[in-house]
């Protein structure tokens, strides 16, 4: 109906923010039913709302649509499997910090880094291409610059066990007994914090994650050096 009363003849800008409302709520449903149909409508709403709400008419909504439209990419390619919408993913995200900078908006900034690093990771599991895994690791510890412990502990701590996933992935492609005691260190860091926040899903999680990096670092220790592939 909102679409009907905004059209995009008479009044675009409020065509796009419609747009990209409607965006939120398929990604919404997408997310509390489980249908990706939802996700690939969803991503649709995004580029039709970015073709009005343009980088030079509105340059902070469109890296607000720019941050959505690339969240959608990535849960539809972390649900599909398919590299192509990480890769859109990533571009997406990357955009969007053109203009929400570290210096402009710290949080939202490292926010955006946090989901970019995510998508690289599950864009280097999918392809086996390292670069991805390595590029992961790097933003992962860029966004540990902004979200400190002390200012934003569990910000810090989601960062950190994403920082060990990554670490991993990297150690089971290469055998890397470095990265591996780097992914528990950083596994063993965010479980403090979850720990001491009281949040008992995060802290299982953590624990599990943990015992995992430490099962894998056992191993790798009895077994011969493999050589990178």
């Amino acid at each position: 109906a909102a679409l009907e009363e905004r059209t995009r003849q008479q009044t675009p800008m409020d065509w796009a923010m419609t747009q990209d409302n409607l965006g939120t709520a398929l990604q919404s449903l997408s997310e509390r039913t489980g249908n990706a149909t939802y996700l690939i409508h969803a991503i649709q709403a995004y580029r039709a709302a970015l073709e009005e709400r343009t980088r030079q008419r509105a340059p902070i909504k469109w890296a607000m649509t720019q941050t959505n439209l690339g969240t959608a990419l990535h849960m539809l390619g972390k649900k599909s499997g398919q590299a192509v919408y990480l890769d859109e993913a990533v571009r997406a995200y990357c955009a969007a910090l053109e203009e929400c900078t570290q210096q402009g908006a710290p949080m939202a900034w490292a926010k955006i880094q946090n989901n970019l690093g995510a998508a690289l990771e599950i864009l280097g599991k999918i392809t086996r291409e390292a670069a991805h895994l390595d590029r992961a690791v790097q933003v992962y510890r860029t966004v540990l610059e902004v979200h400190t412990r002390h200012l934003a502990p569990m910000d810090w701590a989601r960062a950190q066990s994403n920082l060990g996933m990554a670490l991993e992935a990297i150690a089971e492609r290469t055998g890397d007994t470095n990265r591996l005691n780097e992914a528990v260190q950083a596994h063993q860091a965010a479980l403090e914090v979850f720990e001491s926040s009281g949040h008992v899903p995060y802290t299982d999680g953590a624990r599990r994650n943990l015992a995992y990096a430490q099962a894998s670092l056992a191993r790798l220790r009895a077994a011969p050096a493999i050589p990178p592939t």
